[in-house]
């Protein structure tokens, strides 16, 4: 269960603790394909007379130390990235790497500078890595779903499925404004990105929103930056008063 420390005298009050937890709706666990706010892995939110400092929890001490460490590291990107954060700490707790995580985030020493001969890849290509394997598990999902709602499509008909076949649930046609849905942001070239998007007009075909958060992985985008999108393209939704 996440725990919200109370703000310290001092601290920077233009930055709330729900700007927080929205910021690391961006972080993904790279196994399980969800935000670590919605898998309770943020422990504590504290305020600081310099900044910002954020405990991760995760559910065993033995979670690989690559999981750890990209978790561990996107989440301080995304609270750096935040206005008026100033100091950003970010600590991982009851792990059994957590002094060597710890301490290479408190040096921004990256994921080989952190693990020294120990790291088999660099940051971006273990990313890239586990996007990849996510978003084939969401393929296999969608797919799997498609053909058990259509008796005439065979599985030698799924290499000819394109988004617009998947199915508009009732969550889906029900979005309003406020609602904050999960997009996958695919660039011209590049790795693909999930990010939160917080709706702001619904009409019958195209919705708007903006970003929840800046981008960690594309660094051309940024909280409050306007999109435009399909229900189609929603992977999650997430509403306000749930």
């Amino acid at each position: 269960m996440t725990t919200l420390a109370p703000m310290e005298h001092g601290a920077l009050l233009a930055l709330t603790e729900r700007d927080v937890l929205h910021a690391l709706d961006a972080v993904i666990d790279p196994e399980l394909d969800e935000p670590i706010t919605d898998l309770g892995f943020v422990r504590s939110v504290r305020f600081t007379d310099d900044g910002l400092e954020v405990h991760l929890r995760l559910p065993t001490s033995f979670c690989a130390p690559n999981f750890a460490y990209l978790m561990a590291s996107d989440a301080k990107d995304v609270l750096t990235a935040l206005p008026e954060a100033g100091l950003v700490v970010v600590e991982l707790d009851d792990h059994h790497d957590s002094d060597i995580i710890n301490r290479g985030l408190a040096a921004d020493a990256g994921y080989r500078g952190t693990f020294l001969h120990e790291a088999e890849s660099d940051l971006d290509e273990l990313r890239a890595t586990f996007q990849r394997k996510a978003h084939t598990a969401a393929m296999e999902r969608a797919l799997t779903a498609l053909l058990r709602a259509r008796d005439d499509l065979g599985e030698q008909d799924v290499a000819q499925v394109v988004l617009g076949d998947l199915p508009d649930d009732e969550a889906k046609a029900a979005l309003r404004e406020g609602d904050r849905v999960k997009l996958m942001v695919v660039p011209s070239e590049g790795i693909a990105e999930r990010l939160w998007v917080v709706v702001s007009s619904v009409g019958d075909e195209v919705l708007h929103g903006t970003f929840a958060s800046d981008a960690v992985e594309l660094r051309g985008l940024h909280a409050g930056d306007v999109v435009t999108f399909e229900r189609r393209h929603v992977l999650a939704i997430r509403r306000p008063d749930a």
